[in-house]
């Protein structure tokens, strides 16, 4: 017993020492996504006027926004990563290393900087559309990816809207893709800065479908609106991240008519998405772990 309290201790230990020593870099990421944030909310407010803007929203601060902003909050200061650590005993430590040291074995050698920085976001976007997807047939994934769903009005911060261990999981995906294809740091950014600003106007109010654009190469704020939609004939559609050709190869597009995203009810059936984010979290996390008890005790998937 004592052996095992000792073990906690020193996971606990671990974790806020790496939290430590990675602060800085996080406090820089924040403040970008921060200012990418706050410039696009500020062109939907120009765009859309105030009663349509996220920044109304959230300064009344009701219902399901509360969870966006919180959300934004717990993962750009990096709190996602120690809570999914010490909520799951160090599992997603252990998952990483071992998916770092696999990678490292089957890395190939490959030249240009700018052709492996393309290369590795092609196949970073292809694998985010799997888990996407993914996410939406595994109970055990749904229960998490659930809270991003059950947000029943838009606001740009809903981009962040994501629960820790859900982020735990895109933490390690980027770990491993980034070992496999190594990429200098300036490209890292600039190709992460453009993903940011493109996913902060999908779950803004400027819900254009973008033409041919979105039809074909990226995917859209209207089709991602689709995504979010209580309607059932829109399940299943519009996984994309980035590029809207995964979904046209793999059989799940839905492109929309601007008519179609007008008065679209956004969010789950059984979940308002209002809880108060401690509840929200808290939850999530049990359906989890029911998720492999038998599908009686399940939260259905979506």
């Amino acid at each position: 017993m004592q052996n095992l309290f000792t073990g906690l201790m020193s996971g606990v230990n671990a974790a806020i020492s790496s939290y430590i020593a990675a602060f800085p870099a996080t406090l820089e990421d924040f403040l970008g996504s921060l200012a990418v944030a706050v410039a696009i909310m500020i062109l939907e407010w120009v765009c859309l006027g105030w009663n349509k803007s996220s920044i109304r929203k959230i300064a009344l601060y009701s219902g399901s926004v509360r969870n966006d902003l919180w959300a934004f909050l717990l993962v750009g200061i990096g709190f996602a990563w120690p809570l999914a650590q010490l909520s799951l005993f160090g599992l997603p430590e252990l998952v990483k290393n071992i998916s770092l040291g696999w990678v490292h074995i089957i890395r190939p050698e490959l030249g240009n900087s700018l052709f492996v920085a393309l290369l590795w976001f092609i196949v970073y976007d292809f694998a985010m559309y799997w888990i996407h997807r993914w996410s939406h047939m595994i109970p055990a994934l749904w229960a998490l990816h659930s809270y991003h769903h059950s947000a029943n009005e838009m606001t740009i911060l809903t981009r962040f809207r994501f629960h820790p261990l859900e982020e735990a999981l895109y933490t390690i995906v980027f770990a491993a893709l980034l070992a496999l294809l190594p990429v200098p740091k300036l490209y890292i950014l600039v190709l992460m800065g453009a993903s940011l600003v493109h996913t902060c106007l999908k779950h803004s109010g400027l819900a254009q479908n973008w033409g041919w654009v979105g039809r074909y190469i990226l995917s859209s704020p209207a089709g991602h609106h689709i995504h979010h939609s209580k309607n059932e004939a829109h399940f299943g559609t519009n996984y994309a991240t980035t590029f809207q050709f995964w979904d046209i190869l793999f059989g799940t597009h839905h492109y929309p008519d601007q008519a179609s995203v007008t008065g679209l009810q956004l969010g789950l059936s059984n979940d308002a998405g209002d809880r108060p984010v401690l509840i929200c979290l808290l939850s999530h996390y049990l359906d989890f772990f029911k998720s492999f008890l038998p599908s009686t005790l399940r939260r259905q998937s979506s």
